[in-house]
């Protein structure tokens, strides 16, 4: 999906006037909520007026009516999540799947980040990322124009607005409900009644143009903690939540809970020139909104409507995962032509020469919460002297490394060398890589064990699997591209925990192993050439 095909056409604009100046009914009525002014961090008492994909007009209560009405008395009215920076190749799900993960929290757009699966299948790659025919709207995320220097920055401080306690209603539906909030001031610039009929006009909703958008003191604490968010899994999405999460903890750490929710909508739409569509409830905007009984609260929305259609009900998708996986994205991953068990020795003479000892061979080290990966000397057991081999040593956590290249388009070739800081003390782990050229990385104790591993992936067409003694232990399969599941999101969760933890029952000590080394691609190799 392309930004362009989001602004409403000539034949659209022209029935959101008719509708807002009350010569015609809107499609739906969203009415008796309060609604969250992201702009000035107001609350006021609001009906909404939709019309197709768009909104027509914020008015007075009771002012314009519609065809189908949507009470929301004692509830808040929210502009839908905008997640600015998401790998979809990260969560191991496909966008139809991840629709059904983040648009019940309250995400309706993504700016996707395609630059590796771009780099992984060519142009292709990015389209994968970014097409689906759920109501989640996948964008491609373009460079941002660089915020003002500091010199140049104006730092805007927000006074905390005060929020009234939920009503705590009862459930949504589209008949009449009792409770209200009173209601607030009128906000300048939002369609509106006045006294000679109804108004409208674009409100807030000016485009940033792409021009640097001042940076306020909201800004660092929240980059801060969308950095440490960064890399969301299946696990993370279904357990911990999305932006609705960082809204929570942006609150717990002092933030104010309507600068937050600003945080999550209007400002990333401004930050990528979307501002004039997306990230508010304004006339002409989408109509992608949340109907929350608690701002900032632990639980999903009531409602999510994404661009005027119900598309999320307490916290459970209205739709399902149809969208077709395009042929090209499942060609099978073919090892290289005779490779076999023996295509995992590392012979003594790579290491040291004859009737010499070998005082040092270089290893990859990985180490630390967020491993960075170092080159270390070790001295690895020797057997056979010339005609023998170099050999894993696992109870000196020492295990071999294989970088198996199996895409078409690349030279096939294996190579081995050696690593610390995995902690098995027995078997193989194998993944493919989410980085370019796509390589398999195994990992093991035992060169049999790695090659069980390396087939085990072959038949998968990629992903990630736990193998000892001969058998495959557990498995993730991701035959999309490699580093995609074509299943439903619970069964990937499933198999994600399930490789996690018969891995660490082998002894490996990295808290998520495949999630942390398929990135690493090539780095996690050297050449174990002898250092004395």
């Amino acid at each position: 999906m392309h930004s362009a095909d989001l602004a409403p056409s000539p034949a659209e604009l022209r029935r959101l006037h008719r509708v807002a100046d009350g010569q015609e009914d809107a499609d739906l009525i969203v009415h008796g909520g309060t609604l969250v002014v992201v702009h000035t961090g107001e609350l006021q008492r609001r009906d909404l007026l939709i019309v197709g994909r768009f909104i027509a007009a914020v008015t007075q209560p009771g002012a314009l009516s519609a065809r189908r009405a949507l009470d929301a008395s004692g509830r808040y009215l929210l502009p839908a999540y905008v997640d600015e920076n998401i790998r979809v190749e990260r969560t191991l799900l496909t966008p139809g799947e991840l629709a059904r993960v983040v648009v019940p929290r309250g995400t309706v757009t993504l700016l996707a980040d395609t630059s590796r699966l771009t780099a992984l299948c060519g142009p292709r790659g990015g389209q994968l990322a970014t097409a689906t025919r759920t109501p989640m709207r996948l964008l491609e995320a373009l460079p941002v124009t660089p915020a003002m220097p500091a010199a140049m920055t104006t730092i805007v401080p927000r006074q905390p607005v005060p929020l009234p306690e939920s009503a705590g209603g009862p459930p949504l539906d589209v008949t009449g409900m009792p409770g209200a909030f009173p209601a607030g001031p009128e906000p300048d610039g939002f369609g509106s009644v006045s006294p000679s009929g109804p108004t409208f006009g674009s409100g807030f909703g000016s485009a940033s143009g792409g021009l640097p958008v001042e940076r306020t003191a909201d800004d660092d604490p929240w980059e801060a903690l969308l950095e440490a968010s960064d890399g969301r899994t299946v696990i993370d999405l279904v357990v911990r939540g999305h932006l609705d999460r960082d809204v929570r903890r942006a609150v717990k750490a002092g933030m104010d809970p309507l600068t937050a929710v600003r945080m999550a909508t209007l400002a990333p739409a401004r930050r990528h020139g979307l501002d004039h569509l997306l990230g508010s409830l304004t006339p002409t905007h989408l109509a992608d909104i949340q109907i929350v009984s608690e701002i900032a609260g632990p639980h999903p929305p009531e409602v999510v409507l994404s661009g005027g259609r119900l598309a999320a009900e307490r916290g459970r998708p209205l739709f399902d995962n149809l969208d077709v996986i395009p042929a090209w994205a499942r060609e099978r991953l073919s090892l290289p032509p005779g490779l076999h068990s023996g295509s995992f020795t590392v012979p003594a003479a790579s290491v040291g020469s004859a009737g010499r000892a070998v005082n040092g061979v270089q290893v990859i080290l990985i180490q630390g919460e967020e491993p960075c990966v170092e080159v270390v000397m070790v001295r690895p057991a020797v057997t056979g002297g010339v005609t023998g081999c170099a050999e894993a040593d696992p109870e000196q956590n020492l295990l071999k490394v294989a970088l198996v290249t199996c895409r078409a388009d690349q030279p096939a070739g294996t190579r081995v060398g050696f690593i610390r800081g995995i902690g098995l003390r027995q078997g193989a782990i194998a993944m493919t890589t989410s980085v370019a050229p796509g390589d398999l990385v195994i990992i093991g104790a035992g060169d049999h064990d790695m090659m069980t591993a390396a087939r085990a992936l072959e038949g998968m067409g990629g992903g990630f699997v736990v193998v000892d003694r001969g058998w495959v232990l557990a498995a993730c399969p991701l035959p999309v591209a490699g580093v995609m599941s074509d299943a439903p999101w619970d069964a990937v969760r499933d198999q994600l925990d399930g490789v996690d933890a018969v891995a660490a029952a082998l002894g490996c000590t990295l808290a998520a192993p495949f999630l942390t080394l398929a990135p690493l691609g090539q780095q996690l190799y050297c050449p174990p050439q002898r250092k004395v």
